[in-house]
């Protein structure tokens, strides 16, 4: 079984931080987090303003400072670095989305994928409405530049983050569905090959579902597999041997405060999915949770009840057993990185982020 020792916990990145670079913002959200190259280490996540709208939920966003906010997305680029507390030295913030008030347009929600120097960000972009307002892209002529569309970008780099391209698939992998999003956090490669972020997308008569977007040549062309559930929120996926894990929040328990995750499998790479079920097995909140791959086991970052508490989970012989409290304060959205024999999770709190380090043996 594998034991967890925390090394460090420490502040990450803070509003105060940014205003050089998004004069204004009040938190620092929905971290994404991997590994480039040998040595790099890539955080992507969204700089948000204060709410400029007052009917915000009549636009479609799902809380005030959500998109259809003109929100930016940042990258912290840091460098594995045994020597310091931490094991990563970091470089200054820098700016990938800029979002505008005027006119509008606001990125949101970062998820990564790496192989070596290729690195891919999908995220989300809106114009004038955010996820629950958006309308389906196939009946709107203006396409990818529709404005009443919530839409799906992604950034690629081949020079391990340093210029990027950026495209709109919104059309090819949600275009019958009333909105759609990337969920935060990073995607995974499966046991052939191919690239698989996990997206919620909300169906005509109001359910929502989870959908995997699925490239077969490393980010360049995407489609998506068969939507399952209608009561799905943010998710993580992990792999185990030639399965996909799913790992998935619910949409109805942020207001009913029930404590779970939906759980389902792939065996055909994300292109469908089998078994869903609810785990009540850990007492996790309606919150973004993280899942990674160890050797040996997967782990799951999860918050506690009212996103109060952070802890690590780990799964054996099928059964999640919580084996360290990162935190028994604040802890929100979370994604995680194993690398070198050590876990590192990066979480929200009070507005910032923060990391937590452990190094992990079997």
């Amino acid at each position: 079984m594998v034991t967890f020792t925390k090394l460090t916990d420490e502040p990450l990145l803070s509003p105060a931080a940014i205003q050089h670079l998004v004069p204004g913002a009040i938190e620092v959200r929905v971290p994404a987090i991997a590994q480039v190259g040998t040595s790099e280490i890539l955080v992507a996540c969204d700089a948000r303003l204060a709410p400029v709208d007052d009917d915000w939920a009549a636009i479609g966003g799902a809380m005030a400072a959500d998109l259809p906010n003109p929100n930016s997305l940042l990258l912290l680029r840091g460098r594995l670095d045994a020597t310091i507390a931490g094991g990563i030295s970091w470089a200054e913030p820098t700016v990938l989305r800029q979002g505008s008030i005027d006119p509008r347009s606001g990125f949101s929600d970062p998820a990564i994928i790496t192989s070596g120097n290729r690195v891919v960000i999908a995220h989300a972009r809106s114009a004038d409405v955010g996820f629950f307002g958006s309308g389906r892209w196939c009946d709107n002529p203006a396409g990818n530049d529709a404005r009443n569309v919530l839409h799906i970008d992604v950034a690629c780099s081949d020079d391990a983050g340093k210029s990027w391209s950026i495209s709109t698939i919104t059309g090819d992998v949600a275009r019958e569905f009333s909105g759609a999003f990337v969920t935060s956090g990073h995607g995974v490669i499966a046991a052939n090959g191919d690239w698989v972020f996990p997206m919620i997308a909300r169906n005509l008569n109001g359910t929502t579902s989870f959908v995997a977007a699925i490239s077969t040549d490393a980010g360049q062309t995407w489609e998506s597999g068969q939507p399952i559930g209608i009561d799905m929120d943010e998710t993580a996926l992990a792999t185990i041997g030639t399965r996909l894990l799913l790992s998935a929040r619910s949409t109805s328990a942020y207001a009913s405060g029930k404590l779970g995750r939906w759980q389902a499998e792939s065996t055909d790479f994300g292109r469908s999915w089998q078994d869903l079920a609810w785990d009540n097995s850990l007492p996790a909140a309606a919150c973004n949770a993280a899942l990674v791959e160890l050797p040996g086991t997967i782990a799951l970052s999860y918050a506690g009840p009212d996103r109060i508490g952070g802890h690590i989970a780990v799964l054996d012989d099928d059964t999640w057993r919580t084996v360290a409290t990162i935190t028994d304060q604040a802890f929100g959205y979370s994604d995680a990185l194993y690398v070198e024999g050590n876990l590192i999770v990066v979480y929200e709190q009070s507005g910032s982020l923060r990391m937590a380090t452990y190094r992990t043996r079997e």
